[in-house]
């Protein structure tokens, strides 16, 4: 059952990314990396369901793009 909770925010954050222009894309990734002081891979794999985005980087998440998400 938790895997399809992490799974269902993995693919909302995916679906917000591909939402973007390609270089505003990348950026982002890199602005959320930076935000939630973790390394881009981890980023990556939060994007794939590969594993689970804390509560306070979902936020720190929302809060930078000023959009609801999760």
């Amino acid at each position: 059952m938790d895997e399809k909770i992490f799974t269902n925010d993995g693919e909302r954050l995916r679906m917000y990314i591909l939402s973007l222009p390609i270089l505003e894309a990348r950026t982002a990734v890199e602005k959320i990396s930076e935000t939630c002081k973790v390394p881009v891979h981890t980023v990556n794999n939060w994007r794939y369901g590969l594993c689970r985005i804390p509560n306070l980087a979902k936020d720190k998440i929302e809060e930078l793009f000023g959009v609801k998400i999760f």
